[in-house]
């Protein structure tokens, strides 16, 4: 008990207070090393509020959408948001159902939409502006150049090809949409929903 009441003795004289002219209580720090200490955590806090404030790379995120954008679909919003920043439009989309209803986080930069369900992304869609790929896929590609880059089955619905990949974790689609032989939209998204 003793060490305890010396360590709050040595606290309270290291950050004493004094009263100001008005009666307002003026922190004062007996020795530099206090004082030095409240100026380093001041200056880290402002920092990493700087540092977690900038957008991410756009190299990186098209490497991923380009190469494991698979690795996106279940990922929860506030990993979405870390590794992509904050969304520029908020959207919704309206299912057939309302269960099918969606959340929509849409990046003007990438021209990149993620379809979340609950707190989870379950959809990714590069629309006809995008420049970047998805899967090796660019916008505007020959529907031939597609075929041969995919080497997949396929079946043709409603003026789209629907690839069914290679499983993960659960079942993945890929839905394409052409419009004059050419690759206008693509939607990568989980089967099981």
């Amino acid at each position: 008990m003793t060490k305890l009441k010396s360590k709050i003795f040595s606290l309270e004289h290291r950050f004493s207070s004094s009263k100001g002219e008005n009666g307002a209580v003026k922190p004062s720090f007996r020795n530099k090393k206090g004082l030095k200490l409240v100026l380093l955590i001041i200056f880290n806090t402002m920092l990493w509020a700087m540092l977690s404030a900038t957008e991410p790379d756009l190299k990186e995120v098209a490497t991923v959408l380009a190469c494991k954008p698979q690795k996106l679909l279940g990922i929860k919003v506030k990993e979405l948001v870390t590794l992509f920043g904050s969304p520029d439009e908020v959207l919704s989309h309206r299912g057939l159902k309302p269960e099918e209803d969606n959340v929509v986080f849409f990046y003007q930069n990438y021209r990149c939409y993620f379809f979340l369900y609950g707190s989870r992304v379950w959809a990714i869609r590069l629309d006809h502006k995008s420049s970047i790929s998805l899967l090796g896929l660019k916008m505007a590609m020959l529907k031939q150049d597609v075929l041969a880059s995919l080497k997949l089955p396929y079946q043709e619905v409603d003026n789209s090809l629907v690839f069914v990949l290679p499983e993960e974790v659960f079942p993945l689609r890929l839905r394409l949409y052409f419009e004059n032989e050419l690759l206008k939209d693509a939607y990568l998204y989980r089967g099981d929903f």
